[in-house]
C-alpha cells in the first residue's frame, strides 16, 4: 500500500535536515516520541487529525517548517493556534507596547514536573524585546514548576525564578556557560530550567538553592538546549 503524499513529505523533509527520528523527539521538547513520529512517517496515524495543536507545532518546528511550508508539503491545512488562545492574543496585540505568546508548556526546576499546556498565552513588553535584541519568532515561553532556582532570601529578586512565574527564552541565541537555559533532558524525559555551565569534566545544570541537586551530564550525554532565558515576569 503506497504512503499517504504528508507521511512522505515528512520523512524526507526529516532526512533532507540530516536529523534522526531521536533528534527530532528531542527538539521536540517530548512533545512527540519516537513512536509517534515513526507511525506519521510510515502514514499510521494523521498530523492534523491525530496530532494535538501542541504536538503538531512542536513537529513544525523540528522540522523547520513554517505553517505555510507544512501546508505546501503535505497539501494539508494546518489548523493553527486554538480559537481561545488566538482571540487572546488578537485582544493583547492592538496594545502595541505589548507582544503576545502562547504558552508552550511547563518546565521542572526542581521536584516540579514538565508538561504540554495549551490555551494560555502572557504579553511580553515589546520595549524588552527590542533592548535585548530578540526577534518576536524566536521567543518561547514557559510556566515553572519547582523551586530550585530561588534566590536565598528573597524568591522575587533579580535571577530568582519561583514555582508560577512565567520565563521567556531567546531561541535565536547560542547559549554560553553561565547561562539560564531551558533545555530538554532526554535521560529523564523532561524540560529543565537551571544554569548551564561548561567545565572539564562535562556538562553542569546548577540550582539557584544549594538543597537541590547539580544535574551532572556525561561527556557523550545528549542534551537540546531550548535557549537562554531572557525574562521573568518583570525581567531577568
Amino acid at each position: 500500500m503506497p504512503l499517504p503524499h504528508w507521511a512522505s513529505a515528512i520523512r524526507e523533509r526529516r532526512r533532507e535536515l540530516g536529523k534522526s527520528q531521536n533528534r527530532i523527539v528531542g527538539e521536540s521538547e517530548g512533545r512527540l516520541n519516537q513512536t509517534e513520529l515513526s507511525r506519521l512517517e510510515r502514514g499510521l496515524i494523521h498530523p492534523t487529525l491525530d496530532l494535538s495543536t501542541a504536538k503538531l507545532h512542536a513537529l513544525l518546528e523540528a522540522l523547520e517548517w513554517s505553517p505555510s511550508d507544512f501546508a505546501e508539503a503535505t497539501r494539508l491545512e494546518y489548523p493553527g493556534l486554538p480559537a481561545q488562545v488566538s482571540e487572546q492574543m488578537r485582544r493583547i496585540e492592538v496594545q502595541p507596547e505589548w507582544q503576545a505568546f502562547a504558552v508552550y508548556g511547563s518546565v521542572s526546576a526542581g521536584a516540579g514536573e514538565s508538561e504540554p499546556l495549551e490555551g494560555e498565552s502572557i504579553a511580553i513588553p515589546a520595549e524588552i524585546l527590542r533592548r535585548k535584541g530578540v526577534k518576536p519568532q524566536n521567543v518561547r515561553v514557559y510556566l515553572v514548576n519547582g523551586d530550585c532556582m530561588i534566590s536565598e532570601g528573597a524568591s522575587r529578586q533579580e535571577k530568582s525564578i519561583a514555582p508560577g512565574d512565567y520565563i521567556a527564552v531567546d531561541r535565536g541565541r547560542r547559549a554560553v556557560s553561565g547561562d539560564i537555559v531551558v533545555a530538554w533532558w532526554p535521560r529523564e524525559e523532561k524540560l529543565v530550567v537551571k544554569r548551564y555551565k561548561v567545565e572539564k569534566e562535562g556538562i553542569r545544570l546548577y540550582p539557584t538553592q544549594p538543597a537541590h541537586p547539580v544535574l551532572v551530564l556525561g561527556l557523550e550525554e545528549d542534551l537540546y538546549i531550548i535557549g537562554p532565558v531572557f525574562w521573568r515576569g518583570g525581567g531577568i
